[in-house]
């Protein structure tokens, strides 16, 4: 069984925010534009997902698909927790997500991937096993 929880999404988004905090400037994300999302996830949350250990990795990559398969996600949710992120929210929040997976796995459909066996604990006290390494489950 895997357990996924959108913090872990949260989580990732967040480094854009954390990156405007230290270089004390607003990133000029266009959040409309697919080239500039993706030039700021491929600069700051790629670089932070690569540091995860392989399996935190791989459950990050299935939460992310499984939300993105599932019709009520929009995004809002995770937009919600980067309130200082200067980037204003696009026309449509769920489409930054799915721009998200296609620069975090290049050249894999997130609808590939199998998300059958997967559970929502979205608990936040719990999103910190993603980067402390005690992921509950490996996919």
């Amino acid at each position: 069984m895997c357990i996924v929880n959108y913090w872990y999404i949260c989580d990732a988004f967040a480094e854009l925010e954390r990156a405007e905090a230290e270089q004390g400037h607003p990133l000029g994300i266009d959040p409309n534009d697919e080239q500039s999302v993706r030039r700021a996830i491929e600069s700051y949350v790629c670089p932070w997902v690569r540091r995860l250990k392989p399996e935190c990795r791989a459950l990050l990559m299935t939460t992310l698909a499984y939300f993105l398969k599932k019709p009520t996600f929009t995004g809002a949710e995770v937009f919600a927790q980067v309130p200082d992120l200067t980037m204003g929210r696009p026309d449509d929040e769920r489409r930054i997500f799915e721009w998200m997976w296609k620069s975090l796995v290049p050249g894999i459909r997130y609808h590939d991937i199998d998300t059958s066996a997967c559970t929502e604990d979205n608990d936040m006290m719990k999103a910190d096993m993603l980067t402390e390494g005690m992921a509950e489950c490996a996919p």
